[in-house]
């Protein structure tokens, strides 16, 4: 960031907000649109300009300013070489190539596919914010804010009568804005995640925009594929399992309907490891037999450098998954991902809205149990399709990065894909609790 920014931020902001308005929300009829979209956005864009902010004056550096540096060189070449430099976005990471030697001993993330994926899609929004840093960053929250923006008119039209809880869930929860809006990866990934949700839900609830919505869908799983894996993995038997009991729930014969949804399940948890499979083969370090040790060295390497630095780690023991092992490790791992850092752990202010976050969300699983009961409790989830994929994925991907990250500051930023979806969830289970109605698909 630069006194450049100062200048064309605020106009940028203010030019944004007054399109989305004039063009959006002006002429829409729908309440939704009306009430929550101008607030939302505005958390959204204000979030992109805090983040980078703290970054400079706070962390003085980070990922996302290497990201725009990597971008600068490719938008320079793109102005002044664009037959050349376009190679670049066809080529695969780490690939040498003396025609472009000038630029790649400039980029600082060439051998990271991943990461160079990001400064990639960066170069180009560059061409349109005078190449700077906030504008940028502008622009990465507004494509965030579209996913969640899209997940939360799906998740009221389940359950229009809890909008306000939905638009916290997807907008407004603290660590889910921050980390979702500026020029990072996690920005990117949560609006592929919510975009491939929203895409499944049309496709097989509303079975709507078939075409359209398979792409979206293709579109989403290559962008988690290629910038973050591992929520690919996550999620896609989660998506199956929903699938099936979504259309278990439409069998009218109730014993046809019992009898079949075991062996659906089954069908669709074979279907979803063999995805995973197919994954796992394009990248080995993620096959079984290299998750732990995998774990193992970067849970080790993120408590060492947090230690060296007076950053905030954490323990959860062994990495054994050893089958005595496995089931304690299991649920350590879980609970450090969706409740801690507790309130006695805080080492530092930015860990402390951390801790006060995974306190809003212990208070609201023990709400659950209380307003449900744990007897009425399996029933809601086991019937609701939508329930019982967001929390088969929130668990899932809790345990994943539970035991792979030693650093309450890394974890809080890992975890945001579950967010919404785990926050949606508690909510529809405690309305269920409540009304006493049967679950909706």
């Amino acid at each position: 960031m630069d006194y450049f920014d100062l200048i064309i931020a605020p106009f940028y902001f203010f030019l944004i907000v007054g399109v989305f308005y004039i063009f959006l929300v002006n002429p829409s009829r729908d309440p939704l649109v009306k009430r929550y979209f101008m607030p939302g956005l505005l958390i959204k864009m204000t979030s992109a300009i805090i983040f980078g902010l703290i970054y400079q004056f706070y962390y003085q550096g980070g990922d996302s300013f290497v990201y725009f540096r990597d971008s600068l060189v490719i938008t320079k070449g793109l102005l002044s070489e664009p037959l050349l430099v376009l190679k670049l976005f066809f080529i695969k990471a780490k690939t040498y190539d003396p025609t472009l030697e000038i630029y790649i001993q400039k980029l600082a993330f060439y051998k990271d596919p991943t990461s160079f994926f990001v400064a990639k899609i960066a170069s180009v929004i560059n061409l349109f914010t005078f190449s700077t840093y906030s504008c940028s960053a502008l622009i990465f929250a507004i494509v965030s804010y579209s996913g969640s923006w899209a997940l939360f008119k799906i998740l009221c039209k389940m359950y229009p009568e809890l909008h306000k809880s939905f638009f916290f869930a997807t907008a407004c929860a603290p660590s889910l804005v921050f980390w979702s809006s500026s020029i990072m990866k996690d920005t990117i990934t949560l609006f592929a995640l919510c975009w491939l949700i929203v895409a499944v839900y049309r496709l097989i609830v509303l079975r709507e925009f078939m075409i359209k919505n398979t792409l979206i869908m293709f579109a989403a799983c290559y962008i988690l594929f290629t910038v973050k894996v591992y929520i690919l993995i996550c999620v896609l038997p989660a998506l199956m399992i929903w699938c099936v009991v979504h259309y278990n729930t439409k069998i009218r014969n109730i014993i046809i309907r019992t009898i079949l949804k075991p062996v659906l399940l089954i069908v669709a948890v074979v279907i979803g490891i063999s995805g995973t499979s197919i994954l796992v083969k394009s990248d080995t370090k993620y096959s079984f037999d290299k998750i732990v040790a995998t774990s193992k060295v970067t849970a080790d390497w993120i408590e060492k450098a947090s230690s060296s630095s007076g950053g905030s780690t954490y323990n959860i023991g062994t990495l054994d998954f050893n089958p005595e092992n496995f089931i304690p490790l299991f649920f350590k791992s879980v609970i450090v991902s969706l409740y801690r850092p507790f309130i006695w752990e805080v080492r530092n202010p930015i860990m402390l809205l951390s801790s006060l976050e995974a306190l809003l969300y212990l208070y609201l699983t023990i709400v659950m149990f209380y307003k449900v009961g744990i007897f009425r409790l399996w029933p809601i989830v086991l019937g609701n399709p939508f329930v019982l994929f967001a929390l088969i994925f929130t668990i899932a991907f809790a345990f994943a990065i539970g035991i792979s990250t030693n650093n309450f500051g890394t974890l809080v930023r890992y975890k945001i894909p579950f967010i919404p979806l785990f926050l949606s969830a508690l909510f529809i289970i405690i309305h269920e609790g409540r009304v006493k109605k049967l679950p909706r698909s």
